[in-house]
């Protein structure tokens, strides 16, 4: 099992219709945003203008959740809100229109693969290949015996090649994200 931290600060952003993206993580790592070849995708965005359509991926099922604020939309005609750190699922064929301004969290995932699971908790059991944890304020991570440090908006990779049995703590709630199948 091997473990790595990525830090937003150490990412540079690009620019979307409504603000800024920061890729935390793609997979394949050779993949590319742009080209829509990758399997899945985590990041962080800012919404910076009131609307903003959320980009369309084709093939794809997303899971956003709002950092720092509520989320107001408009999906497929039909009105929505979400509370502060609550996981909205939809499909990135949807047609979005954000009337919020704020910072999200956000997993794309192509709808091959069929072994995933997101959610905010302090806990998660799994064997999945591919693991995160991201921060939604400063933490102790326990993964089976081991302490990790993991500060706010910091995303914590565990790759779980071997699929062992794997059970993960937080002292706070943090995003969990479980990926394999491939």
């Amino acid at each position: 099992m091997q473990f790595s931290i990525i830090k937003k600060n150490n990412i540079q952003p690009n620019i979307w219709d409504g603000g800024k993206t920061y890729q935390y993580y793609i997979y394949p790592q050779q993949s590319n945003y742009q080209t829509k070849d990758f399997q899945f995708r985590i990041s962080v965005a800012s919404i910076e203008k009131k609307p903003s359509d959320f980009t369309k991926f084709h093939g794809f099922n997303r899971y956003l959740i709002m950092l720092n604020s509520e989320l107001e939309i408009i999906r497929n005609n039909k009105k929505e809100q979400y509370l502060q750190q609550q996981l909205f699922s939809f499909d990135s064929d949807d047609t979005i229109q954000s009337y919020t301004l704020g910072m999200d969290f956000n997993l794309m995932i192509s709808k091959k693969i069929n072994k995933q699971q997101i959610e905010i908790s302090n806990q998660l059991q799994t064997n999945h290949e591919q693991i995160f944890v991201f921060g939604l304020e400063k933490s102790t991570v326990s993964i089976n015996s081991k302490k990790i440090k993991l500060g706010l908006d910091e995303l914590l990779c565990i790759d779980n090649n071997n699929k062992d049995y794997t059970f993960i703590t937080t002292n706070k709630n943090a995003i969990l994200i479980a990926i394999s199948e491939f």
